[in-house]
């Protein structure tokens, strides 16, 4: 997931850049191959391409948006890999604008697969544990990525693998944390790299 900066010109048609009819046809794979934001972007009202703007346009633009929005028909989301501190710091801000409609993805979008786990074992909560995987000789990922979303679980299956487990992944889409991981804890696979899935 460690991966350079779009160049500045990116976004700039005049420089060779993509305006938004060309991006609409990337693939996901050179969409994610391009690079990473940098800094903020923006696109008013008949822009046909994002343009960088400062971090103070940027938050003065986001402000104006907040002023005119009630905060009744606001929604504050937030990451499951937050901090419980960042995760404080959204639900004060939120309730300090005038709403208490805040989620995060722990519940937002494990809600379903909580109550089909419920109906079946009888509980929302999780059927297996890191400590499990210890034990395996094969594992499935389907439809994830925890290289981003669960790092802890690629240093399990970094291991599964260095003893000659195997990892197939089912995805609709190639991620490359899934190919070959660096551990930073580890000197080895920091160096080199970890194959994961076969």
């Amino acid at each position: 997931d460690l991966q350079g900066g779009l160049p500045r010109h990116f976004f700039d048609p005049r420089s060779g850049g993509f305006d938004f009819e060309r991006l609409r046809r990337f693939t996901p794979r050179e969409l994610e191959a391009a690079g990473r934001l940098t800094e903020p972007l923006y696109a008013g009202p008949g822009d046909t391409s994002y343009r960088a703007v400062s971090w103070e346009e940027a938050n003065e633009i986001a402000a104006a948006r907040m002023r005119a929005t009630a905060p009744e028909r606001s929604f504050f989301y937030f990451s499951g890999r937050s901090s419980n501190e960042a995760g404080f710091l959204l639900q004060l801000f939120a309730r300090l604008y005038g709403t208490n409609n805040v989620n995060n993805c722990s519940y937002y979008c494990h809600q379903a697969s909580g109550v089909g786990l419920a109906s079946v074992t009888g509980s929302g909560t999780a059927t297996v544990v890191l400590e499990d995987l210890e034990h395996a000789d094969l594992v499935f990922v389907i439809g994830g990525n925890p290289a981003s979303n669960h790092p802890r679980l690629m240093r399990t299956l970094v291991d599964l693998r260095r003893r000659g487990g195997r990892v197939v992944v089912i995805n609709p889409l190639r991620e490359l944390g899934l190919v070959n991981f660096k551990v930073p804890s580890d000197v080895v696979s920091l160096l080199f790299g970890s194959k994961i899935a076969d």
